[in-house]
């Protein structure tokens, strides 16, 4: 009995032994010292990962943005050029140059323009170089002073630098017939505004062109005129505070009026005779006016003056009496003249 408790004693033994050697074995610790080794670099990896995803959305922070309404005229020019190029980037110590996009699509000088205007109003509050950047002839209907950018194919370029050390990236979409334009990147150390200054207008002069065909003194606008238009540019930099820290001026934009044009009649027989007609035609209306006057007086009714019967017959007396003496002195009148001639025979 004893030997045999003895025996099955040993075989546990040899059991737990042969257990506890084999969770120790060395390649157990291997496995063990690899995965936990997987498990720090996975860590270190998930780390990074959150780091460059954060990077990536400080990255995509809005640094400026711009929207406009696009004309009729433009809406499949921008549709185009959305399409092809929804975003640009511009590296670190890069130019941006619209020249170099401008073989990608087809495009008038106008609609390149109106694009130009565009970027050119998104990245002037920033800290980017304007190296390039030629105004219009006349200020042009789609954009106003300040943020006008001439463009020509093969003749006039716009361009800029980014002098910072980061990647900016221009984004453009479409929303609600509208023009959206953002600039992303890392924000700038400091704020940037635009401001507008020494607003001035200037009348439109007046052309004439003179014509037979219409009477003298008679004039009609051919072309309607534009008032000339100047101001300067400012670029202020700005403090976290908001205050102002710096004052620069970019631009001096002037766009002179544009001439108004009238036609003015020359014929001075033809004003003779117009004048003539004036002339009858108003002493017509005055004559119509004094009958319709003549005749309203003729139609107020009046209540007439009656004289008694009295005094009728106190004049009949009266009249006859004087009728008397009057003929009185007619016969004495007479009788004088028969005695003078009397007297001369």
């Amino acid at each position: 009995m004893k030997q045999s408790s003895f025996k099955w004693f040993i075989v546990f033994c040899f059991v737990v032994i042969a257990g506890f050697s084999s969770s120790f074995a060395p390649h157990r610790f291997f496995q063990h010292f690899s995965s936990s080794h997987q498990t720090v670099a996975q860590t270190a990896e998930k780390k990074q990962a959150v780091r460059e995803e954060k990077k990536q959305s400080h990255l995509s922070a809005i640094v400026s943005s711009v929207q406009i309404d696009i004309p009729p005229e433009f809406q499949t020019f921008i549709i185009n050029w959305i399409h092809q190029h929804d975003e640009i980037e511009i590296r670190p110590n890069s130019l941006f140059s619209l020249r170099d996009y401008m073989n990608d699509m087809n495009g008038g000088d106008e609609q390149w323009s109106f694009l130009a205007s565009c970027i050119f109003k998104t990245i002037l509050p920033t800290n980017f170089q304007i190296l390039e950047r030629t105004t219009s002839r006349y200020l042009p209907w789609y954009t106003e002073i300040g943020y006008d950018v001439r463009v020509e194919d093969g003749k006039i370029n716009f361009s800029f630098l980014n002098p910072n050390d980061s990647t900016y990236r221009l984004q453009f979409f479409q929303e609600d017939g509208k023009l959206h334009i953002h600039l992303l990147g890392v924000p700038f150390q400091n704020g940037y505004a635009v401001q507008i200054e020494n607003v001035k207008y200037y009348e439109p002069q007046v052309k004439a062109e003179y014509t037979v065909a219409m009477s003298k003194g008679i004039y009609y606008t051919k072309k309607q005129g534009q008032k000339g238009v100047s101001a300067d540019i400012f670029r202020i930099t700005l403090a976290e505070d908001g205050s102002a820290i710096k004052k620069e001026k970019l631009f001096e934009d002037f766009y002179p009026s544009i001439p108004q044009l009238e036609v003015r009649g020359t014929n001075q027989d033809e004003a003779d005779s117009n004048n003539q007609e004036t002339d009858k035609n108003a002493a017509g209306e005055q004559n119509q006016e004094n009958s319709q006057e003549s005749s309203t007086d003729e139609t107020k009714t009046t209540e007439p003056q009656l004289k008694p019967q009295e005094n009728e017959e106190e004049n009949k007396p009266l009249q006859q009496k004087n009728d008397s003496s009057n003929q009185q002195a007619a016969n004495s009148c007479t009788c004088a003249n028969v005695e003078e001639q009397k007297n001369d025979q």
